[in-house]
């Protein structure tokens, strides 16, 4: 039996009744301290969670978009420092990938009806440290 969305708003409306009381009996001065220190911490998994998703989806954008031929697109996914290693060679920055790109590659219109190949992404390695992170993965 699949439950209804209203069923299922009912049982979560139960469990943080159950929360509150459960919270409402603890002793108010660690339960003050315990929250803030479990928030702060559940906030930052939280969004290294979220970055990691982000970041992935973007390595997924770079195959998409080189598959749909908007080569334009592709070329504004990189910062004005990135650089691009592979089979043409090395460039760095958005206008110099994108020049590299229609020299290699073409300056076919971009038609995401007309999808041109099939890129694979593969082995994503993502390091989150902070605010700051690194990503390697390696396209097919």
């Amino acid at each position: 039996m699949t439950p209804t969305v209203q069923g299922l708003r009912r049982r979560g409306g139960a469990v943080a009744a159950i929360l509150a009381v459960l919270v409402l009996a603890m002793d108010a001065a660690s339960a003050a301290e315990a929250t803030a220190a479990d928030f702060a911490a559940l906030k930052a998994r939280v969004q290294e969670i979220q970055d990691r998703q982000e970041i992935g989806q973007l390595i997924v954008e770079y195959g998409h978009l080189l598959d749909t031929h908007d080569l334009v697109g592709y070329s504004k996914l990189f910062a004005r420092e990135g650089e691009w290693i592979g089979g043409f060679g090395r460039a760095k920055g958005p206008k110099a990938i994108l020049a590299m790109m229609n020299k290699y590659i073409g300056t076919a219109p971009f038609d995401p009806r007309n999808v041109k190949g099939f890129h694979l992404l593969t082995n994503i390695v993502i390091h989150v440290n902070g605010d700051h992170a690194t990503a390697w993965s390696r396209i097919v």
